[in-house]
């Protein structure tokens, strides 16, 4: 189990969303390493799973796929040098009590990564991450939101948009 969370990210939630990060390079070519500060990491609510003797129990017969466990929406910008601090403010702002992101239903997590290199090789020097229960949860909040609009607002581009689902989640009490 120690190695499968060592080579899964280091068994949280931040750790699995650096892998998928770093995938998305991978996938669009040859391997490229790519670097990320990770900035304003907000915890929403825990998902509970059955714990035996502090471990995971889970049954799996090789055939039938796991249920997904939590929907992962990550937004990648290209973001101008003279727009970091609004882009980085605007994420900071939906953070806050009356925001919209800790009060939407099924919200689990939230976190900004801004890449450390100068110039990104392929544009996208920002990625945005959210994590929730499910699509749905997602999907109503996006509804309702004014953190893309408002992110879109202030940038000239849209963002490029990728979605997973996991189906292992590792959560502690502290959250993702």
């Amino acid at each position: 189990m120690v190695a499968f969370k060592e080579a899964h990210g280091g068994g949280s939630i931040f750790g699995f969303i650096e892998l998928i990060s770093t995938a998305l390079f991978i996938i669009e070519g040859s391997p490229k390493p790519a670097f990320y500060d990770a900035l304003l990491p907000t915890a929403g609510q825990t998902i509970e799973v059955e714990k035996h003797g502090g471990w995971r129990k889970v049954e799996a017969d090789g055939v039938t796929e796991l249920t997904p466990e939590v929907f992962v929406a990550q937004s990648r910008f290209e973001v101008p040098n003279d727009s970091t601090v609004l882009f980085e403010q605007t994420c900071r702002n939906s953070l806050s009590t009356d925001g919209q992101l800790n009060a939407a239903h099924g919200f689990v997590g939230f976190f900004v990564q801004r890449r450390d290199a100068t110039k990104a090789d392929d544009g996208f020097n920002y990625v945005v991450s959210t994590m929730w229960t499910d699509r749905r949860a997602y999907s109503s909040w996006l509804a309702s939101s004014q953190l893309s609009t408002a992110l879109h607002n202030a940038l000239s581009m849209r963002p490029k948009q990728a979605y997973f689902e996991g189906k292992l989640v590792l959560s502690s009490s502290q959250g993702i």
